[in-house]
């Protein structure tokens, strides 16, 4: 089985440069992302698997697919327990 990841709705993002800027007001919580958590992030709501959202890291900062998907497993697992991300 795939699990998808995507965003919760009613969070309010703000772009400082190249970083991203959460605000979760059911949680009342800010939340800062670098360029890469903001590109995860972004491709979230786009409905891809954990591989898929790996492959476009690693193809975006040109890492090795191995290493981009550690780095999405680990942002997609902070994100589920933030409450940030839903089941779809």
């Amino acid at each position: 089985m795939i699990n998808y990841v995507k965003r919760r709705e009613g969070i309010a993002i703000r772009r400082v440069e190249k970083d991203l800027l959460l605000l979760d007001m059911e949680n009342e919580k800010i939340h800062q992302f670098n360029e890469s958590a903001s590109f995860i992030w972004d491709s979230c709501d786009k409905s891809s698997s954990e591989i898929e959202l790996a492959k476009l890291l690693a193809q975006r900062f040109q890492v090795e697919e191995h290493v981009a998907l550690n780095d999405v497993s680990v942002m997609v697992a902070k994100l589920r327990a933030l409450n940030l991300l839903i089941d779809s």
